[in-house]
């Protein structure tokens, strides 16, 4: 049945399809910290976000997605040109709306994604780094634990050492020993990781490069970074348009020409509202849970760095007793193992802090 109301809503129609649609931006993503190039066989952040674009199922689902958006938003202008039902208007109207939104962000969701790529490339690069590392440390500890133990055979067989405390060392050297094959494990499976996300085969191995400075987050007012992200977010805008469409069917409803139940059309708006609202609810909570744990990280962070700094300036006294024979060889060796452990581990850190600010100040990349 025709609707004598027609003009007012292809007015509203008119309202809802005006706008310029955003194109896509191809602005790098990348930080500065990581835009060397390949070179003598070291795969960089950079190269290898390259690889990883080109194979994303994701961005080439959001190409054809819009390609076809745009076919449909000229079919749906065209459908509603033509159309003068009452049902049918409002259906192509909200069809039209949601075709026009998601041409319009296509440009901002690629970014997303391809950010959310790079920041995975430097997780697993970080990840290979230190299984590496870990592997290096493990032989090195090995080697410490078997000079160690020598010298307490000849203790425990002089009496010095008692055969209680032998085997004590004889335990926690095959313990450290039974940890090789996990830490082989951990480093196949960064590679297998990333070699998925590249497209290539998942035994491939490379000498990668991640040049990352500390960089700490600074002053951060808490409340408006949690009102800016609520506002901005494209996943918060998202549920914003479509609680705005289930509004609108609220608004156009009309029992005797919509068909179906007013009330099914209300509970969808309620939900949709729901929706919104949790989502807001949970980004504040995850803010304020990350900024807590960046917060703690460069406490951490700098504390060891004075501690490290402690440890440098205490094995230059343990060179000079070394050189006195004060203490002995070994001794100095576990001092600066100790030293290389330390030194890992704000490596890692720093890695894991610069992923960490990035999704504080982007919480679209959570």
């Amino acid at each position: 049945m025709k609707k004598k109301c027609v003009p007012l809503l292809l007015a509203i129609m008119l309202a809802f399809t005006n706008g310029s649609v955003y194109a896509a931006s191809t602005q790098s993503t990348s930080s500065s910290s990581t835009t060397t190039q390949e070179d003598d066989g070291v795969l960089t952040v950079d190269e290898a976000l390259s690889k990883a674009i080109a194979y994303s199922s994701t961005l080439k689902s959001l190409y054809e997605q819009k390609e076809i958006n745009e076919l449909s938003a000229d079919d749906t202008r065209t459908s509603l040109v033509n159309s003068s039902e009452y049902i049918d208007l409002t259906n192509l109207n909200v069809e039209l709306k949601n075709l026009m939104y998601n041409i319009q962000n296509y440009g901002t969701n690629v970014e997303i994604e391809k950010e959310k790529i790079r920041l995975n490339i430097i997780e697993l690069f970080a990840s290979i780094i230190n299984a590496e590392d870990a592997i290096d440390l493990y032989e090195e500890e090995i080697e410490l634990n078997e000079r160690e133990l020598k010298i307490a055979e000849v203790k425990n067989s002089l009496g010095l050492l008692s055969q209680t405390e032998y085997n004590g060392l004889v335990t926690e050297n095959e313990t450290v020993k039974s940890t090789k094959q996990s830490l082989e494990s951990a480093l196949d499976e960064a590679y297998a990781s990333l070699n998925q996300i590249l497209g290539q085969d998942i035994d491939t191995k490379y000498t990668v490069e991640l040049n990352i400075e500390y960089e700490p987050l600074g002053d951060v007012d808490l409340d408006y970074a949690i009102a800016k992200a609520t506002t901005s977010s494209q996943s918060i805008k998202d549920l914003e348009e479509a609680a705005e469409i289930a509004g609108y069917k609220v608004d156009v409803y009309s029992v005797e020409y919509s068909g179906g139940y007013e009330e099914s059309v209300r509970n969808s708006y309620a939900q949709a509202t729901r929706e919104l609202a949790d989502a807001k609810t949970s980004m504040e909570v995850n803010l304020k849970s990350l900024y807590n744990n960046i917060v703690s990280a460069e406490t951490t962070y700098n504390n060891n760095l004075a501690s490290l700094a402690q440890q440098k300036q205490e094995l230059e006294v343990k060179k000079v007793q070394l050189e006195l024979g004060k203490i002995t060889q070994l001794e100095y060796d576990q001092a600066e193992y100790q030293i290389n452990q330390l030194e890992n581990t704000i490596k890692q850190s720093v890695y894991s802090h610069y992923v960490d600010v990035c999704r504080f100040n982007n919480p679209d990349l959570m």
